[in-house]
């Protein structure tokens, strides 16, 4: 701005360029809240999409486990990698869903 402004000129301009800054502040932490919003909303449906995939898994695994009973030795191996898979996958989501928490 140069110096030989009218003062009124020059308080009207600093006023509404202070209203501008304003807006925008608001704007961005608008912004900023819908995009946490969305980045939480999308962690959540990874959690539910996975503890799902787990729902699913597990009565497969209590028949491979009911099979192994009724079998012998000749599925155990197999039946053991299945059911520590599973574990880990359900260890998996429980420490991101802690981690989530915190």
């Amino acid at each position: 701005m140069s110096s030989d402004m009218n003062p009124t000129k020059q308080v009207t301009l600093h006023a509404r360029l202070a209203s501008q800054i304003r807006m925008a502040e608001a704007m961005d932490e608008a912004n900023l809240d819908v995009m946490k919003a969305r980045a939480e909303a999308a962690k959540a449906s990874v959690e539910i999409n996975a503890i799902a995939a787990l729902i699913v898994a597990k009565p497969r695994i209590k028949l491979k486990l009911q099979e192994l009973t009724n079998s012998g030795d000749s599925h155990r191996e197999q039946t053991k990698r299945d059911l520590a898979a599973f574990e880990k996958a359900v260890r998996e989501i429980k420490s991101k869903i802690q981690v989530g928490d915190s």
